[in-house]
């Protein structure tokens, strides 16, 4: 269970809807997970910045990582 006035990032896909806790956020800046059928992507830039994405291109779902202020890089292609 989180603790009172804890402060989480939600969000839904799929009919489904995940909370992530601020504290996980910033200790790891890329969370990929899935929701439902959707593979997702977490990508905290520090601060109270997030964005998630759908990381599927073209039917195959992307492996990400932290590559630099501002960047992600795929796994397979190393491309930015």
């Amino acid at each position: 269970p989180l603790p009172p006035r804890a402060l989480v990032a939600g969000i839904a896909a799929d009919g489904q809807a995940r909370a992530y806790e601020a504290s996980r956020l910033t200790a790891e800046p890329v969370i990929l997970d899935e929701l439902g059928e959707v593979p997702v992507v977490l990508w905290s830039g520090g601060g109270r910045m997030l964005r998630a994405f759908d990381r599927r291109v073209d039917g195959r779902a992307l492996l990400l990582a932290p590559a630099g202020v501002g960047q992600l890089r795929e796994a397979e292609t190393r491309s930015l």
